[in-house]
């Protein structure tokens, strides 16, 4: 792409309000499980709480897609890697059902952006023109060495 400034796409609100809910739900159960001498399940509740406030923390605070000059890359949650993708090996781009984003790569495989389907309608499709436009910009870059 043209020197671009890199562009981040966070996760949807709703996305964080379930997770900080669940975070409130697992230490208020924990808690309670606790006050009554009920140790295994206050201990599991305390596991779920760190897991789903980790991940309100790790979406408030990172994005969900990130696009660079040069790359697309992914943060699927707390615990999960980043993947990222050469806009270079990009061929095509499309909305899968349930708001998955998949991309055909250059050796025609088809692979869904992790973390797109936790994205707003209107950050998905700002993030799929943004794509297309990459795609665009590399098929001309491409035909302007082929002559």
């Amino acid at each position: 792409m043209s020197a671009m400034e890199p562009r981040e796409f966070r996760r949807h609100p709703f996305i964080l309000v379930i997770e900080l809910v669940t975070a409130l739900f697992a230490i208020s159960a924990a808690l309670w499980s606790l006050s009554q001498g009920r140790t295994s399940s206050g201990v599991l509740m305390t596991v779920v709480f760190i897991i789903a406030l980790g991940n309100f923390l790790w979406g408030l605070l990172t994005p969900a897609v990130r696009v660079t000059d040069r790359e697309l890359i992914c943060y699927p949650g707390f615990l999960g890697r980043p993947t990222s993708f050469d806009l270079s090996e990009i061929r095509s781009v499309a909305r899968a059902s349930l708001g998955d984003v998949v991309l055909v790569l250059a050796d025609d495989r088809k692979v869904k952006v992790p973390g797109a389907s936790f994205l707003s309608d209107w950050s998905r499709a700002a993030l799929m023109g943004l794509l297309k436009r990459a795609i665009a910009e590399n098929e001309a870059r491409r035909s302007e060495r082929s002559i």
